[in-house]
């Protein structure tokens, strides 16, 4: 991001001080997605050995393009559920994480 965006986001974003204290960790989130973030088609072979229960959660109020990769994931996966979160966009894990937990539980403690 050009440098005038971030002053932006530091002044306009409610969620900037969690993002910031978090920040320390996008070299292991990166590594982790190892290649996920490209711009390219979802590597789903990648998972298609998953055996656990899982679930894709996207913001119901996120742009379109997260519900595509998604629901993308969850299609070509098994037993992978998608879910959107009802008034949340791609920021609830910030913004709403009481809302995520919900959604998160609630699938799990059914898949137990």
């Amino acid at each position: 991001l050009p440098g005038f965006a971030v002053t932006l986001m530091r002044w306009l974003m409610p969620g900037w001080a969690g993002m910031a204290a978090i920040a320390h960790t996008i070299p292991y989130d990166l590594a982790i997605l190892a290649g996920t973030q490209s711009g390219q088609p979802l590597p789903t072979a990648r998972w298609t050995g998953l055996q656990a229960p899982a679930q894709v959660v996207v913001g119901g109020k996120s742009e379109p393009f997260f519900h595509a990769g998604a629901k993308a994931l969850a299609a070509g996966l098994p037993g992978v559920h998608y879910v959107a979160l009802p008034g949340r966009d791609h920021s609830a894990i910030l913004m709403a994480p009481q809302a995520l937990a919900a959604a998160m539980g609630e699938y799990f403690l059914d898949s137990a």
